[in-house]
């Protein structure tokens, strides 16, 4: 059975074909004149994408910590590339994505991207040697490596994170009456589908028209893809040692009076949300963007926390602490806790050497590790600082709107390089998109600047109903307008 299933990533929308199995049947694809076709599939066979683990060492069930057994997931997928039929046209390269794609006039649209990277499909070409032929070349059959760090957050029909997945699970199981132990002793199995896809590009050497003509091609180049929806396969293993009775230290295993007093304090897990709300806008932002940071304590004492958040292996190198915060105090009998910190996007776009990335287009990844020590709240010595979750956060900065309306006369946008005896009046529009790539909600703030440097009064706005369309007039331009008619 097929069915279809619409993904709305912010202003785009992506319609995918899913066939039954490996989602290979209607796929959603498009081609570029220089690619005949582009395939993709999953290859067969029974395979485990995400192995989990419980590894907390306590095994009382409200301190099960649940890890990927690996930070990567490698997909097996089975890619082909056909160029055109053409002698000059030749097989230039791949990608693979974890998300989806389109195509605009030849060229990848990233619609619903969360990762990338450069793919080695099978690939063919014609050879037009004599009466010509296809010739075949292999890939080099490697998986396509993706970071489930680069995932987890995203859209909801895109985003893929496997302790999310089987949360979900257990909350099913818990809805049911069914104990909470016995599911995670038991081994779990989890399957989920998630868009793929592959693009293949193919580039057509200069032709012209004939002796003496203007016209030519040039190196046309344009791509082609194909997104199907893969099968991605969770196994939770199990932990048989899961019970409901807190685990005592040897020490007071003879002395039970002291149990319920002495149990040490433990941070489980701090783990970043699910779905981080990444910025795309006016850069730098008027406030920085909030992130929020849960985490989860065992034992039966009051404890401190010391917490922080670093950059780790980003592209830009070493940034240092986006976050540091120290003695939170937390009782695990209140159960799962989070604090919600700023990241220092403003901070850090007001420094030169990073005013690389206030560079409309485009986006600037930061990766993020969560680190923490811990203490009793009465006695005892700080741990040693442990590591915890990782995370990428993104920003993109969107261009913003300059409106110059004034001058001498009555003349729009009128700028006499402050010669003469009037400088124009130049008010600033100031255009703040949505976020996430949502629609945008332009907050208008329009002031005009004397040169004097006192604001003038606001301007105020009137709506156009010139050709049947709605738009922003500002009034000078109105009565301009209505002096013509």
């Amino acid at each position: 059975m097929n069915f279809t299933k619409t993904l709305l990533l912010g202003a785009g929308v992506v319609t995918i074909g899913i066939g039954a199995g490996t989602g290979e049947a209607n796929a959603n694809s498009g081609f570029g004149p220089q690619v005949e076709r582009v395939d993709l599939s999953m290859k067969d066979g029974i395979h485990i994408d995400v192995l989990l683990k419980n590894v907390s060492n306590n095994k009382h069930v409200n301190a099960v910590n649940i890890q990927p057994a690996s930070g990567t997931m490698d997909l097996n997928l089975d890619g082909f590339v056909k160029c055109a039929k053409d002698k000059s046209t030749d097989f230039i390269g791949s990608k693979a994505y974890f998300g989806t794609v389109s195509l605009q006039n030849g060229q990848i649209v990233e619609n619903g991207v969360l990762f990338r990277d450069d793919y080695d499909p099978g690939f063919t070409e014609w050879e037009g040697i004599g009466n010509g032929q296809w010739v075949n070349e292999s890939g080099n059959h490697d998986p396509f490596v993706v970071p489930l760090a680069a995932i987890k957050n995203g859209h909801p029909a895109v985003r893929f994170d496997p302790v999310a997945e089987l949360e979900k699970k257990l909350q099913q199981h818990l809805g049911q009456g069914k104990s909470k132990a016995e599911f995670y002793q038991k081994e779990q199995m989890i399957a989920v589908q998630r868009p793929i896809s592959l693009s293949g590009t193919c580039r057509g050497a200069a032709k012209s028209d004939g002796p003496g003509s203007q016209a030519s091609t040039g190196n046309a180049v344009s791509s082609g893809y194909r997104t199907i929806m893969a099968n991605l396969t969770i196994r939770y293993e199990g932990d048989p040692a899961v019970n409901e009775t807190p685990v005592v230290h040897a020490q007071m295993a003879n002395n039970p009076n002291q149990i319920g007093n002495n149990f040490p304090f433990k941070l489980d897990k701090a783990d970043f949300q699910p779905n981080i709300p990444h910025y795309n806008g006016k850069c730098p932002p008027d406030q920085n963007p909030k992130i929020r940071v849960n985490f989860q304590t065992s034992g039966s004492t009051q404890g401190l926390i010391d917490l922080k958040v670093m950059s780790e292996n980003s592209p830009y190198g070493e940034y240092g602490s986006y976050f540091e915060t120290s003695g939170i105090v937390n009782n695990p009998a209140q159960g799962a806790k989070h604090i919600d910190f700023s990241f220092p996007l403003k901070e850090m776009l007001a420094q030169d050497k990073y005013a690389f990335m206030s560079q409309p287009g485009g986006q600037t990844q930061h990766n993020m590790r969560i680190k923490a020590r811990t203490k009793p709240f009465q006695g005892g010595e700080w741990s040693e600082w442990k590591d915890f979750d990782t995370a990428m956060y993104f920003h993109g900065c969107k261009p913003q709107v300059n409106v110059n309306v004034g001058g001498i006369g009555g003349k729009m946008g009128f700028d006499n390089g402050g010669q003469g005896g009037n400088d124009p009046i130049i008010p600033t529009l100031d255009v703040r998109p949505g976020i996430n790539g949502g629609p945008a909600k332009p907050g208008l703030n329009i002031q005009q600047q004397q040169p004097g440097g006192d604001p003038a009064p606001q301007l105020q706005i009137k709506k156009s109903e010139e050709n049947g369309e709605a738009g922003l007039i500002l009034p000078a331009v109105q009565k301009v307008r209505e002096a013509g008619r």
